[in-house]
C-alpha cells in the first residue's frame, strides 16, 4: 500500500501545483464547461491536501472514496465525449486515479500509514483494557 499511496499522493499534489502555476488557464478551462473559479480552487485544495494526506496514510479510506467520486465527476462531466486516450483529452488518466482511489478505499493505508499509528494503538489499548477488566472480574 505504501507504493500505491505514494504514487497517488504524489500525482495529486503535483497536479495541484500545476493548477496553481496555471491558475488563470485552469479557470478559463473550467469556464468552458460552465464551472466558475470556486470549483478550480476546490479541486486544487482537495488535490493538495488530500494528496498529502494519502501519501502519509492518514484518512486513506475516506480520501480514497472522494478520489473515486472526484474522478468520476471529471470523467462524466468533462471527459466522457473525448474517448479513452489521454492524447485526445480522454479519461484513461482519470480512470487510473479512480482505480488507485478504489485500492485505498478497499485496503486503507497499509502497515506504514499514519492511520495505523493513530488508530491501531487505540484498538490495541482497548483490547488490553478489556483483557485487564476480564482478569479483574475473575478475581
Amino acid at each position: 500500500m505504501l507504493v500505491v499511496r505514494l504514487l497517488l499522493g504524489t500525482v495529486m499534489v503535483a497536479h495541484a501545483a500545476y493548477r496553481w502555476a496555471n491558475l488563470d488557464a485552469e479557470i478559463a478551462f473550467a469556464n468552458e464547461y460552465g464551472l466558475n473559479w470556486f470549483f478550480v480552487w476546490l479541486a486544487m485544495i482537495f488535490e493538495a491536501v488530500g494528496g498529502g494526506l494519502i501519501a502519509l496514510g492518514l484518512g486513506t479510506v475516506a480520501l480514497g472514496f472522494f478520489v473515486i467520486v472526484y474522478q468520476g465527476l471529471v470523467i462524466s462531466y468533462i471527459k466522457v465525449n473525448n474517448g479513452i486516450y489521454l492524447t485526445n483529452g480522454g479519461w484513461e488518466y482519470n480512470a487510473a486515479l479512480a482505480a488507485l482511489g478504489l485500492v485505498c478505499l478497499m485496503y486503507g493505508s497499509g502497515r506504514l500509514g499514519l492511520d495505523q499509528i493513530f488508530f491501531r494503538r487505540r484498538e490495541h489499548l482497548e483490547s488490553a483494557n478489556d483483557s485487564i477488566i476480564e482478569d479483574l472480574e475473575q478475581v
